[in-house]
């Protein structure tokens, strides 16, 4: 029996943990985005038996912090996906999966009640072409289906630049933003 244990955390130690997440070979940084960040707020509106999307606001920020080279997210991670594709190739170019605070309200007896409101934002590259990101989410069957699809124009008049003018101190900087994780 004690074999039987050690060989299969082994067998995870192996397979199941990575170091560094998976790379995406068809898909270069420079070529479809630029160096800095579209932010996407929306709002998440919903009860405990439905959801739906609404788009708040798009910023560009003057800055990618992100990874250059993982840009593909093949974990499968998270209750929500989004996935940006090249508006006219159709091609994968970004994709990441992350949880929310709305996953967590909608199962409580609150959720059975009434429906909220919850403001959500996610950021990828700034790409260089228009794009069209989907937002996914899993169904009760496992898999995940396109909630909200937003057509995204680089051009659009609509996409905010201003920065917010607060103060920052750098506590420690031990390397480029893109080759370390933010806590």
């Amino acid at each position: 029996m004690k074999e039987i244990l050690i060989l299969w955390l082994l067998a995870f130690a192996h397979h199941g943990v990575r170091s560094e997440p998976p790379r995406h070979a068809k898909s270069s940084f420079d070529d479809w985005f630029t160096q800095k960040t579209l932010r996407i707020d929306y709002a998440h509106v919903g009860n405990s038996a439905s959801d739906q999307y609404a788009l708040e606001t798009v910023r560009r920020e003057p800055y990618w912090g992100g990874s250059k080279s993982w840009l593909i997210d093949e974990t499968n991670a998270g209750k929500n996906f989004f996935k940006v594709y090249d508006a006219a190739t159709h091609t994968l170019l970004y994709s990441r999966g992350y949880c929310t605070l709305f996953d967590e309200w909608q199962h409580t007896a609150e959720a059975s009640r009434i429906t909220r409101s919850f403001s959500e934002s996610v950021v990828m590259p700034f790409p260089k072409k228009n794009v069209r990101i989907d937002f996914l989410r899993l169904n009760d069957k496992g898999e995940f289906e396109v909630k909200f699809s937003y057509a995204f124009q680089v051009n659009d008049i609509f996409i905010h630049t201003e920065l917010n003018k607060y103060p920052v101190d750098s506590i420690l900087i031990s390397g480029k933003p893109e080759n370390k994780v933010d806590v």
